[in-house]
């Protein structure tokens, strides 16, 4: 990279995160304001840092589309982006550089991701109930495992542990076995049953006992119930990876984890491409252009394409809740 280059993409860098730090700073003002009406102040700042992670992985697209933009306007403002465009830097070779300038900040989102993001979460639902934050999150969740369909009241210890678990099995169309149990734990690979009773409903018929101790055959492990408490987007690529083949092997929908990570990924791509853009519309105009006339209008131009890449992100996020994407 050229003097010039290192130069451009130095300054994009720096306005970048200057206004990714004051976007995510602002938005865990307000969590913080959220959390402090309903909390102890030192539960309200810990939720507030534990969410960070996410804010940040939230605002990074906009900073880098007008990060670039206001330092491309400053530029321009210095007559800067004219002289660099009389140098021989085309306004492709600008938004190149720019692009450029974004890659370390795809790395920090990664490592956001798959480092801060999950375990922040996962805290932050252990304070907002010491009981079980899955607890709360899972009750009456309804799960597939082949011809059975699980209702499972409560979900707590990482999937460990259910409550109030109710099985029914279809032969065909019809209705043939319901099991009931208090509870059900997972011991040495499999489901144990407790305190329950299962009938066998035949033609003519209805066979009813009570156990104290039932074997469970069943696909749905742990984790897989553990993954289904969660919000996709507490999660990182791994973890919503993990979950798409889990949830798929169990019978379960898997679309709104497979939306999720795709969302992710697709927001990490596009770093570069929103940072580029906010310099190109500047120098589209060259010296004296209408990019030297409109510096405002072009950081206006690449907020608005962030603010719209964020639209069709969570659009399609819901959109695919009705499908499932391949993974």
């Amino acid at each position: 990279m050229s003097v010039l280059g290192f130069y451009l993409a130095r300054r994009t860098g720096k306005a970048t995160a200057l206004v990714w730090l004051a976007l995510a700073l602002l938005l865990g003002v307000f969590e913080f304001l959220e959390e402090a009406g309903n909390r102890a102040p030192d539960q309200a700042v810990a939720l507030a840092l534990l969410g960070s992670p996410r804010l940040l992985l939230e605002t990074l697209p906009f900073a880098c589309a007008i990060g670039a933009a206001v330092a491309a306007a400053l530029l321009e403002r210095r007559r800067e982006i004219p002289a660099m465009r009389a140098a021989g830097l085309s306004p492709e070779k600008l938004a190149a550089l720019c692009g450029a300038a974004a890659l370390p900040f795809c790395a920090v989102f990664f490592i956001l991701s798959e480092a801060a993001l999950s375990p922040g979460e996962s805290r932050a639902r252990d304070i907002k109930n010491p009981a079980g934050a899955a607890q709360a999150a899972a009750r009456d969740l309804w799960a597939r495992d082949g011809a059975d369909y699980a209702r499972i009241g409560i979900v707590g210890e990482n999937g460990e542990r259910l409550s109030d678990v109710s099985v029914y099995r279809a032969r065909g169309d019809e209705l043939d076995l319901v099991v009931a149990a208090r509870s059900a734990a997972f011991e040495n690979g499999q489901w144990i049953l407790r305190a329950g009773w299962e009938a066998s409903l035949q033609a003519d018929s209805v066979q009813r006992r009570t156990f104290d101790r039932r074997v469970w055959q069943t696909r749905l492990v742990p984790s897989a119930l553990a993954a289904l408490t969660v919000r996709p987007r507490e999660m990182s690529l791994a973890e919503l990876r993990r979950a798409v083949a889990e949830t798929r092997g169990t019978g379960q929908n898997s679309a709104d984890f497979s939306a999720a990570f795709w969302s992710r990924l697709a927001a990490l791509l596009a770093l570069p491409f929103l940072s580029a853009c906010g310099v190109f519309f500047l120098g589209r105009g060259g010296a004296g252009g209408p990019g030297g006339r409109h510096a405002e209008t072009a950081a206006l131009l690449a907020a608005l394409l962030a603010f719209g890449f964020y639209a069709a992100s969570a659009a399609a996020e819901r959109l695919a809740a009705l499908g499932d994407f391949p993974l």
